[in-house]
């Protein structure tokens, strides 16, 4: 543990964007309709405007490289603030849920492996629920688990989704305590080209299911046929939706049409942030390439021709770059990555502001959590080591 302090009236206009966090000099056409708000970039939001960075040094660091011990993260799962200034870890490998206070001290160790009420087979998330409670997952059952003042509360089994096929991924909880989940059914399928219908459910906080609200289609995938081994690929720079819930909405990223869809709680369309789905064509092809060569190793050399023409041939979004990350802050903007950049930029984008700034973080750094001012996150050493890291973010800059 380390503590250090661092430093539809039908609305069209043409005009630069400015958000609530710093004034992003874009060109943008804003307009509404039947009461949804529809926000268009001209130009790249990732390499221009205002922008943000962290304090130099993190003001909170929770890891070691002993051999033992509460700060010993092997596979985090989870990592988030609670409203009294304490830090939760779930580390996946162990099924604990570990307890720091402001400064990094450890206070307590919640559940364990084992197959107890209070227990986990297979830890898959953690996140903050009402007050100061403390709702898991766990993948084997799958069953909710909760803790209040670091003291077990409950867990109930949860209601399977319906008709999937496969079991409900949790996506993020809404203020009132409720849960939305993802699970995916079977799809449309064209020859090798498949792709899963991904249905959005709502849970209550117990893990009773509540409603469908809503539906998207899933990452492409192909099936290559290697002797009598079938494997399955996702496309990179396919058709793909990534979804988030936070505070009292969710919303969805359409990597094919490169644009945010902000929902209510409910399901309904609250308001779409687009930009141009054409940048950094160049490496969008390298990326396709590469991915290409990768399966083509794993193929018999005598089919190596058919499946390269297979894999060329495959509808691909039609732009670059693609959303690869997203979070959800405490003011109820999103924070999305794109693929544009080699760097670990962000875009800070608002539901009715659209893009508001970016945000540069340390490299290696992975946010979890964005609250107060402080961003939370996972950051790897040089070895590979886990540690959890809070930076201070500062003001915008032009």
């Amino acid at each position: 543990m380390r503590q250090s302090f661092g430093v539809l009236v039908f609305v069209l206009a043409l005009t630069p964007a400015c958000g609530n966090e710093g004034d992003a000099d874009f060109s943008v056409i804003t307009r509404d309709s039947a009461g949804i708000t529809i926000i268009e970039y001209q130009d790249d939001p990732v390499r221009q405007g205002s922008y943000r960075v962290t304090a130099e040094v993190p003001d909170l660091e929770l890891g070691s490289r002993m051999a033992a011990g509460p700060e010993l993260f092997d596979d985090i799962a989870a990592a988030y603030f609670l409203e009294g200034g304490q830090t939760v870890v779930g580390e996946r490998g162990t099924g604990e849920l570990r307890l720091f206070d402001g400064r990094g001290a450890h206070l307590a160790t919640l559940g364990g492996r084992g197959g107890g009420p209070a227990e986990f087979e297979m830890l898959q998330t953690s996140f903050k629920g009402l007050a100061d409670t403390v709702v898991a997952l766990d993948a084997r059952g799958p069953k909710v688990v909760k803790f209040s003042s670091g003291r077990f509360v409950g867990s109930s089994v949860v209601e399977p989704p319906g008709t999937a096929a496969r079991l409900p991924v949790v996506v993020g909880a809404f203020d009132d305590g409720s849960v939305l989940a993802t699970a995916v059914e079977p799809g449309p399928s064209t020859g090798n080209l498949t792709r899963p219908q991904v249905q959005v459910i709502s849970y209550s906080s117990w893990g009773a299911r509540q409603a469908v609200v809503g539906s998207f289609l899933g990452p492409e995938r192909t099936s290559v046929k290697n002797g009598p081994v079938v494997t399955s690929h996702i496309v990179p720079l396919g058709r793909s939706s990534y979804i988030r819930a936070w505070g009292e909405g969710f919303v969805a990223a359409d990597n094919y049409l490169s644009e945010l869809q902000f929902y209510t709680q409910s399901g309904a369309l609250r308001s779409i942030v687009r930009w141009p789905s054409n940048l950094d064509s160049d490496g969008g092809a390298g990326r396709l390439q590469a991915y290409v060569d990768s399966v083509i190793e794993t193929v018999e050399e005598g089919q190596r021709p058919a499946v390269r023409s297979m894999l060329e041939s495959l509808p691909r979004s039609p732009g670059y770059p693609v959303i690869d990350g997203m979070i959800g802050t405490d003011d109820g903007s999103v924070w999305v990555r794109t693929s544009a950049t080699d760097a670990n930029i962000w875009l800070d984008v608002a539901p009715r502001d659209g893009i508001r700034t970016r945000v540069h973080l340390p490299p290696s750094f992975q946010p979890t959590d964005i609250r107060e001012g402080r961003v939370l996150g996972i950051w790897r050493d040089a070895l590979g080591v886990q540690f959890v890291r809070a930076y201070r973010l500062q003001p915008p800059s032009d």
